[in-house]
């Protein structure tokens, strides 16, 4: 019996962390110019992941983005802090990231062995956490080098390019792929 519940708690446990890195969207290029695409679309093809902190990930390195630079009137000093907090928690992100699929990978080798099992779930779920984590404060301390009226700009920006990836969907039509 016991065996059979550990078993099951498994393969739950590995079940949703292969689901969750299995279906990803298509990415929706943006309707804008070519110098604009290279900066846009969602990060989940990068190292960044999707993660719904501020809608900024969706973006990509916004701040590069010829669009966003005029309309925000952005200074060259605040893209080079931008940058600077953008790479950092990038770099961070990379070795948690790393670290999270090397425990996942672990845990697969650990059946049979519940508390070993369980230990290697929390060392996972920690480590999510942390990646959340990195990615709200990197959110939070580009919002500070922004003026509330950049801000107010940028949420403007965001709502109309997600129009435009609505509208984009409805006409093309959503798809996901196996990846």
């Amino acid at each position: 019996m016991r065996r059979s519940i550990l078993l099951l708690v498994s393969l739950l446990a590995i079940s949703s962390l292969l689901l969750s890195y299995g279906w990803k969207e298509e990415p929706v290029p943006p309707i804008a110019s070519e110098d604009d695409m290279e900066f846009m679309g969602p990060m989940g093809e990068g190292p960044m992941g999707p993660v719904p902190f501020g809608g900024f990930e969706r973006f990509g390195r916004w701040w590069k983005n010829s669009r966003f630079v005029k309309e925000l009137n952005l200074t060259d000093e605040q893209i080079g802090k931008i940058d600077k907090i953008f790479t950092d928690t990038e770099k961070k992100l990379i070795d948690l990231r790393a670290a999270c699929r090397k425990a996942e990978l672990e845990l697969r080798g650990l059946e049979g062995k519940e508390a070993e099992s369980f230990k290697k779930i929390d060392e996972i779920y920690k480590l999510k956490a942390e990646i959340h984590k990195s990615i709200f404060l990197m959110t939070n301390n580009i919002k500070k080098e922004l003026t509330p009226e950049q801000l107010k700009k940028l949420e403007e920006i965001k709502s109309t390019i997600a129009q435009e990836r609505m509208r984009h969907f409805r006409e093309k039509g959503f798809q996901r792929r196996n990846r």
